[in-house]
């Protein structure tokens, strides 16, 4: 709330309202703001006119993404909590301090949740079989990636591990292995296309369908619980993250059309939908 940050906070905006040289969105960089009762929240609140303007370029721009500093899951932490771009939070943590400082997201895997609902043939239990297996297979493969990262050391991660920035790092010296720090980070399981996945179960996505609407809730929620199992069978920090896949949307559907053809509402264009969104072109 001070001159200078509000000035920070005001140009920066603007600047991103503006767009790059002639006027085209910019992707990066990812802007978090963070909105609280007594800030900027409310009217008459000191920076409330800044969260306007702050909607007014997402509104244009897709931008800045709005973190809830007083949700249920937030307010424990103060003013703590900290995003990386809009679909990483990291805060919890079983083996260690619940701090966002000094952490990070350590290795993600993305898996083709619409390649799964086009093999179950609008099956649910067949889609949730798939689910479970290849849930399974990725966090299997996150493990062994995280076992070869915890076995550097620190001088081959000079600035990082060197210069004390990863949480617990201060504590090791140069020929020690990483593992008593990154064992702080996370390891996340990524989706992309639930839009396309729910047209290919049941014809419609979750914006034209209230059912779509649950079941969409549930897949997610199934998700996220076997993230949960994953985290108690590996003792480490696995969560479930909503990928933004600006390449990854192309790549998958082109894989997927070359498998199984042109199949309508769900490869028949050029790009699925990121993560949970609403497909863009649905009004």
């Amino acid at each position: 709330t001070s001159p200078a940050g509000r000035a920070v906070i005001k140009n920066v905006l603007l600047a991103y309202e503006k767009g790059l040289g002639r006027g085209e969105n910019p992707i990066f960089p990812n802007i978090i703001f963070r909105v609280k009762e007594g800030v900027n929240l409310n009217p008459g609140e000191p920076n409330y006119d800044l969260f306007k303007l702050a909607i007014r370029v997402a509104a244009q721009r897709l931008n800045p993404t709005f973190a809830f500093m007083d949700s249920s899951f937030n307010k424990p932490y103060g003013d703590q909590v900290g995003y990386m771009g809009c679909r990483t939070r990291v805060m919890a943590n079983r083996r260690g301090p619940e701090v966002t400082d000094g952490r990070g997201n350590i290795s993600f895997t993305t898996i083709n949740l619409p390649r799964l609902a086009i093999k179950a043939e609008k099956n649910l239990m067949k889609f949730y079989q798939g689910l479970t297996e290849l849930i399974d297979l990725t966090c299997e493969q996150l493990y062994h990636r995280y076992q070869i990262q915890a076995n550097l050391k620190v001088k081959d991660m000079p600035f990082v591990m060197g210069q004390g920035l990863y949480l617990d790092s201060e504590k090791l010296d140069l020929n020690d292995t990483i593992e008593e720090t990154i064992k702080h980070g996370t390891l996340s399981v990524g989706f992309i296309g639930l839009a396309e996945t729910l047209i290919a179960l049941t014809g419609q996505h979750h914006g034209q369908s209230g059912d779509s609407q649950a079941l969409g809730e549930e897949i997610v929620a199934f998700m996220r619980n076997m993230m949960d199992n994953a985290s108690e069978k590996y003792n480490l920090n696995y969560t479930l993250l909503a990928t933004p896949a600006e390449g990854l949307s192309g790549r998958f559907i082109k894989m997927d059309r070359a498998e199984y053809g042109s199949i309508a509402g769900v490869t028949d264009k050029t790009f699925y939908t990121n993560s949970y969104h609403i497909p863009v072109n649905h009004a």
